[in-house]
């Protein structure tokens, strides 16, 4: 039995950085290679085309956690989680384009997003995970989908400048402020 080894390669399209397995037909948005952080506007696609072979963009890993200068992102289609702390400390972003693919937002995905002011939550929804927005001190409204299930500790917690929230009937459980 003949197993392919699987190839990754690292390169930049467009100003973002990835991991590309020849074998997986993915491609990881990794942090970029100089050891520095994303910042200003950033779109990650939902696929790239590398060597002639369009490859599947993935987000596995925290690559804008503590990226002082990103204002913005646009995430992929077909992306079903925000994982823990992908965006925690990203004291600039002000504006996160969500897919309606995502079902659920992991603990502290959001902490200390001080000027983050807009994101829709998509339809589908099911749960926010600990600490999801807190510090975010600049989110005014907040629309929760009917689709939620349960939001966790301190999901909220000093988000000081929201007035609005409606906490839709299908939520089931609720953790202390």
């Amino acid at each position: 039995i003949y197993v392919e080894a699987a190839k990754v390669e690292k390169i930049q399209i467009d100003g973002l950085w990835f991991n590309v397995s020849t074998l997986l037909e993915t491609a990881d948005l990794i942090t970029p290679e100089d050891g520095s952080k994303y910042a200003g506007e950033v779109n990650v696609p939902t696929s790239i085309t590398y060597g002639g072979v369009e490859y599947t963009v993935k987000l596995t890993k925290e690559v804008f956690r503590d990226s002082p200068n990103l204002l913005s992102v646009s995430l992929p289609d077909g992306l079903e989680e925000i994982g823990p702390y992908w965006f925690y400390g990203c004291k600039s972003l002000e504006t996160v384009i969500v897919p309606q693919s995502v079902r659920s937002i992991g603990y502290m995905a959001f902490f200390d997003c001080w000027k983050l002011s807009s994101i829709e939550l998509p339809k589908n929804l099911n749960s926010l995970g600990y600490a999801t927005f807190q510090n975010c001190a600049s989110l005014e409204q907040l629309v929760l989908p009917n689709s939620l299930q349960s939001i966790t500790s301190q999901a909220f917690m000093n988000c000081s400048s929201l007035n609005t929230m409606i906490i839709p009937e299908g939520v089931k459980s609720i953790g202390i402020a």
